[in-house]
């Protein structure tokens, strides 16, 4: 029976350790999209309104899941009772509001691209007014290969339009960060392209909602190793806590 512990408790071990290191990717990486910014991806989230309580959500996960690992790491190596229930309260809590999150997010899921619609819709309004909104539209077209909101013919309709219709030669003129990489001289071609071959015409909004869907299945996948991982580690935490109260 002891044997049988001492193979828990290593196991338990084990899987606070992922715990641990998980705790720590989701820290960095909150860290890191809040320190680099001009990225594609930030940037498209940053105009949707997403990323800011998106970032305190992972933030927040990593200290919990970090501090989870600990209570069960101490808890196993230590054999110490309350140091085990306390990590098992937690990661109950956890795995609860990982669900929860889960349903509420499949549920509400179409008022995310509501809201990000709308926003880019916004941004391509002010475009010519606000430099900020210039830099990350600029970056979001360039990034994804992609032009306006739905398609490139949407940029006629806005005030930037009225700053460069005197002086462009095509009906539907862009931003230059609509024309394509493959363009010789990018510096003025949103104002002068002789065929749409030489811009993106696809909207960013399809673009993003593509990209998002590309991902869904690994993230998907992520989601379900670590929940398998977390259901192991509640189960493993229960029983070495059984056997400590029964010594």
């Amino acid at each position: 029976m002891a044997d049988c512990g001492d193979l828990v408790r290593i196991i338990l071990i084990v899987l606070n350790t992922i715990f641990f290191l998980c705790g720590g990717a989701m820290i960095g990486l909150a860290i890191y999209v809040l320190v680099v910014s001009g990225t594609t991806i930030t940037t498209a989230l940053g105009s949707s309104g997403l990323i800011l309580p998106g970032v305190i959500l992972l933030m927040v996960a990593g200290i919990v899941t970090f501090i989870c690992s600990g209570f069960g790491c101490c808890g196993a190596n230590k054999r110490k009772r309350w140091c085990l229930t306390s990590y098992l309260i937690i990661l109950f809590v956890i795995i609860v509001l990982e669900i929860a999150g889960g349903v509420y997010a499949y549920v509400n899921r179409d008022l995310i691209t509501t809201n990000l619609t709308s926003r880019l819709n916004s941004d391509l309004a002010t475009y010519y007014n606000t430099p900020t909104t210039q830099t990350a539209f600029n970056t979001i077209q360039s990034g994804l290969s992609c032009c306006a909101v739905h398609n490139y013919t949407e940029w006629r309709g806005t005030s930037w339009y009225g700053n460069v219709s005197a002086v462009s030669t095509v009906t539907y003129p862009v931003p230059d960060s609509c024309c394509r990489s493959n363009v010789s001289d990018t510096a003025s071609c949103g104002y002068t392209y002789s065929t749409t071959n030489n811009i993106y015409t696809t909207g960013c909004l399809a673009k993003l909602q593509t990209l998002a869907s590309d991902n869904a299945s690994i993230l998907l996948g992520i989601g379900i190793g670590v929940g398998v991982v977390q259901i192991l580690g509640f189960i493993f935490g229960v029983i070495l806590c059984n056997s400590i109260k029964n010594d």
